[in-house]
């Protein structure tokens, strides 16, 4: 049972970020999807403005990487990337 349990957690609780960075430039926006259960990066982009069109790149991106068995859920820490 604990490999099933691992098997589940290892693909499938994602958590995505996004994070401002405020720059000489200006502001700079880092979104990323982080793997819960072991902390591994598999998708991070970077951009000027944090709309919509930015993280559904992102989550294209990290989603072309999944089998077509796999079907994990993604945490996000607020919705108004989404808007």
């Amino acid at each position: 049972m604990p490999f099933v349990l691992n098997l589940i957690l290892e693909n499938f609780h994602w958590f995505k970020d996004t994070t401002k960075f405020s720059i000489s430039a200006g502001k700079v926006y880092l979104s990323s999807i982080v793997n819960c259960f072991d902390g591994i990066i598999p998708c991070w982009m970077i951009k000027i403005t944090p709309v919509l069109t930015f993280v559904n790149h992102l989550l294209d991106q990290v989603v072309s990487q999944l089998s077509q068995i796999e079907h994990p859920i993604i945490h996000s820490d607020t919705g108004r990337d989404y808007r």
